[in-house]
């Protein structure tokens, strides 16, 4: 092999790392934002269908109603999740926001 061909495999080597690094970098959270809906219902997905299973085998339910409940219930199971957590962030506990005032004197005192 010539010279000159170990430094353009060289090269290349380094252009295509290169391309990767620069890929990782701008595309894939581009791609990660296009596709993370579809990772999310894919995960909803495998958290209720042993639920819906259940429904159909046991409560010998329709497919279609079993599937509409379960979404039905994740959806509302998710949304009083953010309602709590909304709520204990933006009102939380009594207490720390009658000491707030006591720490800011505490750290302006040092």
């Amino acid at each position: 092999m010539k010279r000159w061909e170990i430094y353009l495999e060289i090269f290349m080597e380094i252009l295509i790392f290169g391309a990767i690094v620069l890929f990782i970098g701008l595309g894939l959270p581009k791609l990660v934002a296009f596709f993370w809906p579809i990772v999310a219902a894919a995960i909803l997905a495998m958290i209720t269908n042993p639920l819906k299973r259940f429904l159909e085998k046991y409560l010998k339910m329709p497919k279609k109603l079993g599937a509409t409940l379960m979404v039905i219930l994740l959806l509302a199971v998710v949304s009083f999740a953010i309602y709590g957590l909304i709520k204990v962030v933006k009102f939380g506990d009594g207490e720390v926001s009658q000491k707030i005032p006591g720490i800011d004197e505490d750290l302006m005192a040092r």
